[in-house]
């Protein structure tokens, strides 16, 4: 091995040279390998290229919850079950993930309404200090145990 980029390895053995390319993270890059031949000092020149890094980007859509953030609202709404007369408060918003990381400072506040809810549950929009941020509160009422009213 007379050269190669920085970002080649390369592993040898009597009859076979093994070439790899670290993940690329930039722009695209190529460069050269020159294998010399011992004794005869040949040499073979190998061009190597490599695509430019693409990053999935993606935005996801959320309802967040007071106790953290969750894909399921039915989940939330099981553990209120448990306890009479305990709220949740809503929020919605979109966040950016890159390569499948969430970038927390993209995260952009969204206003959403609710529509119909049942007799048993009490829905209040809040105040926010964040732009854009629909807030609801979702409580339920004292009856909700009693199923004739649900």
């Amino acid at each position: 091995m007379s050269s190669k980029p920085s970002w080649i390895t390369t592993s040898t053995t009597s009859s076979k040279v093994t070439i790899s390319a670290s993940d690329n993270s930039g722009s695209a890059r190529s460069g050269t390998i020159v294998l010399t031949q011992s004794g005869s000092n040949k040499t073979l020149r190998i061009n190597v290229s490599q695509a430019a890094y693409s990053a999935t980007v993606e935005w996801r859509y959320k309802f967040g919850f007071s106790n953290g953030a969750r894909d399921n609202i039915s989940i939330a709404i099981r553990t209120m079950k448990e306890h009479e007369g305990v709220s949740v408060t809503f929020t919605s918003y979109k966040s950016k993930y890159v390569d499948g990381v969430e970038d927390v400072s993209s995260r952009q506040y969204l206003d959403f309404s609710i529509g119909d809810y049942a007799s048993w549950a009490t829905v209040t929009k809040v105040s926010s200090s964040i732009a854009n941020e629909g807030k609801f509160r979702f409580t339920l009422s004292s009856n909700f145990n009693n199923k004739s009213n649900r």
